[in-house]
Order: structure tokens, then sequence, then C-alpha cells
């Protein structure tokens, strides 16, 4: 699902998100208990409507650092960066 207003983002941005994700426990739990806010502080611009009522979802650190690259590269488009795990 794509934001109804998000900017593009860079990948150097995306890079960053993830890296985080995986390296800071704060947060990633801010992430998990408010990913419209937290998100929203990053730039990419969620609706509650457009966050799965169950939550987000994340994949563990480990297997964010293994697939830095690989993650940044598939979420990347030419034009726009999609946010993982809401999709």
């Amino acid at each position: 699902m794509l934001p109804s207003s998000m900017p593009s983002v860079t990948r150097e941005q995306i890079r960053a998100f993830l890296n985080r994700v995986a390296t800071d426990e704060d947060y990633r739990a801010q992430l998990m208990s408010d990913p419209v806010g937290t998100l929203a502080a990053e730039g990419f611009a969620f609706s509650e409507e457009e966050i799965p009522r169950s939550g987000i979802t994340l994949p563990s650190n480990e297997y964010i650092l293994d697939n830095l690259e690989a993650l940044t590269d598939k979420l990347c488009l030419p034009r726009l960066c999609l946010v993982p795990f809401i999709i």
C-alpha cells in the first residue's frame, strides 16, 4: 500500500531508516507502538487508515542488517521509495 501523501524520499533516507530500525531498540519499539508518528518524523506520511489495524510487523534486526543493501534497492524505485513493512 502506498501512502496517500508521501513525498519522494532518497535511497540514503531509506537506508538510514532501515539501519536505525535494525540497530536502535528504542526506535524500533517507538516504531512498533506509534508507526504513524514515527514514520511522519522521518518524512514518510501515512494516515492511521493506511496502517494495518493489527499493527506492523518487522523482520529481525539480523535480517535487516544482513540484507540492508538488497532491502534498500528493493524499496527504492526510480522516482519513489516505499516504506517497508507496511506494504
